[in-house]
């Protein structure tokens, strides 16, 4: 079973930024179930998601799977 790195908290479901031009992973946040996570991108990223966008946002859940993802340009 995969686990999360410990860094990311206990959270059910954590939200990542990954910064791909300096190839940087943060937690921008964290949420006790999917919907709530994908409710909290939507109001940190609004019209920041794109398509094609360089940067991603992540959720993961607590076993490390990443759950979904977003695009951010």
């Amino acid at each position: 079973m995969m686990t999360r790195n410990s860094k990311f908290g206990t959270a059910p479901f954590v939200i990542c930024h990954w910064d791909t031009f300096d190839n940087d992973t943060f937690a921008v946040g964290e949420a006790t179930t999917l919907d709530a996570a994908m409710k909290k991108v939507m109001e940190l990223y609004e019209d920041r998601l794109r398509v094609n966008g360089a940067d991603r946002v992540e959720i993961i859940d607590i076993n490390g799977n990443v759950v979904k993802r977003y695009n951010v340009g």
